[in-house]
């Protein structure tokens, strides 16, 4: 192999790097989240909805494939008698309403929204 021949590869080899690492920077890295809270007449719901859309607005990318976080329901719970628990449960689908995952939390305001943020992201990544 010539000298020429050997330059005129790696030429071609820069090209179609530059080419993929360019296609690769304009296609939207992330999601386009929004919440959807089906009890907005409850303050605790309400509490959720600020905590987990805060979060992910941070993430959000607009033309990026949209992820809907379905707040369906906070519920208290009485687990021993004189106490009480609240319990949230939730849904997450894509913009045509289509089930990607749910699930169910009890452990509090603060680690129940973590929990949906991380599910919500985690859906991000699957699509």
């Amino acid at each position: 192999m010539t000298a020429h021949n050997s330059l005129r590869i790696s030429g071609i080899t820069v090209v179609v790097v530059a080419a993929l690492s360019a296609t690769s920077c304009s296609s939207p890295q992330g999601c386009n989240y929004s919440v959807i809270n089906h009890e907005s007449h409850s303050s605790l719901a309400q509490h959720y909805e600020v905590n987990v859309q805060g979060a992910l607005a941070k993430d959000s990318v607009p033309e990026g494939p949209a992820i809907e976080l379905q707040l369906i329901t906070v519920q208290v719970e009485f687990p021993k008698p004189g106490t009480r628990a609240w319990r949230v449960f939730y849904a997450l689908t894509d913009s045509g309403g289509r089930y990607l995952s749910s699930g169910t939390c009890a452990l509090g305001l603060q680690e129940c929204s973590k929990m949906m943020i991380d599910a919500a992201r985690a859906a991000c990544h699957v699509k």
